[in-house]
């Protein structure tokens, strides 16, 4: 965007942005804001106005709920795509909740048995264990194994499943509302930045895409009316 605005023979600027997950933190411990996010001064400063007043969490979660698919590529889903996802999300939830402090999770190119009941062996073929210090990797011990029947007891028949595609759900309820927010935030920053150099653009988000096929759909539109 700041190239754009900076290079006088560039008239116009598509770019669809992405991987909002992915954008690094200003403060390694994550306790801080993101490098580029909020970018605009009407969005730090509605944050800045609203401070005490509302809990807002522009985090990790929220930037990962912003770039989830779509509602309507969730309703768009198969039974059988949703029970296997579901199975998939409750068996990354099962796994994170077996490990201690000290361990690590590192996904196995094998994603386990497509089975309709879970085991831990399942868990075992899934995901490699590892020491947090050093990156060795551990063995899956009994008292994992005790531990996952104590919460398989709490989901049986097939709950968890259920219950994880239902969190799916619900992400794709609020993603357009966490997108949103990110994208005008964009919008907002390209305008002061061209008002800043003395530039008229106009700027506007054109849906490019069937969100049915990209979760990312929407396209940055600015021109240079000067």
């Amino acid at each position: 965007m700041l190239l754009f605005l900076k290079m006088p023979h560039v008239r116009s600027l598509h770019i669809m942005p992405c991987c909002y997950h992915k954008l690094a933190l200003s403060d390694a411990r994550g306790k801080a804001s993101f490098v580029h996010f909020p970018l605009s001064a009407a969005l730090k400063g509605a944050l800045e106005a609203g401070a005490g007043a509302v809990n807002v969490h522009f985090n990790r979660p929220f930037l990962r709920l912003a770039c989830q698919q779509t509602s309507a590529r969730w309703r768009h889903t198969s039974a059988l795509e949703h029970a296997i996802h579901g199975r998939q999300m409750f068996l990354r939830a099962l796994a994170e909740g077996l490990r201690a402090e000290n361990e690590l999770l590192v996904r196995r190119k094998s994603k386990g048995r497509l089975t309709e009941a879970l085991n831990f062996e399942d868990v075992q073929e899934s995901y490699q264990l590892r020491l947090e210090e050093t990156a060795a990797p551990l063995s899956w011990q009994s008292k994992h194994e005790q531990h996952f029947q104590e919460i398989m007891a709490r989901f049986a028949n097939g709950q968890g499943p259920r219950l994880a595609e239902a969190l799916t759900c619900l992400q794709t309820a609020m993603q357009k509302l966490c997108e949103n927010v990110v994208l005008f935030d964009r919008l907002c920053y390209l305008e002061e930045a061209a008002v800043a150099q003395g530039l008229s653009v106009r700027a506007r988000y054109e849906q490019l895409l069937d969100e049915k096929l990209s979760p990312r759909c929407f396209v940055l539109v600015a021109e240079k009316l000067t």
